[in-house]
């Protein structure tokens, strides 16, 4: 899953329509739209904003499912919990 798909699926949990979601987060509906289709980047005070409305954590609106991990191969992206492991080796 993308950011845009945790997104949509955590409004959705929370019975949210992308105009409510929207005026809670302080953005337009066009942009909100657009993160959900994941045409939009988002930055850290608005990536802190939708976590707070969504009462999500920034690890579960980043989460990538194992099928979405699988088509990053080859890219830099990992798990955060591997990222950490690996850090914390390094610092070793």
């Amino acid at each position: 899953m993308s950011i845009g798909d945790n997104v949509r699926k955590y409004r959705a949990a929370r019975s949210l329509s992308l105009s409510e979601f929207a005026d809670r987060v302080g953005m337009s509906v066009a942009d909100c739209r657009l993160i959900e289709d994941g045409r939009r980047v988002i930055n850290s005070t608005e990536i802190k904003s939708i976590c707070q409305v969504l009462g999500v954590s920034i690890d579960a609106l980043f989460a990538m499912s194992s099928d979405d991990f699988a088509e990053t191969e080859g890219s830099m992206l990992m798990p955060v919990d591997e990222l950490q492991s690996l850090l914390g080796k390094m610092k070793d």
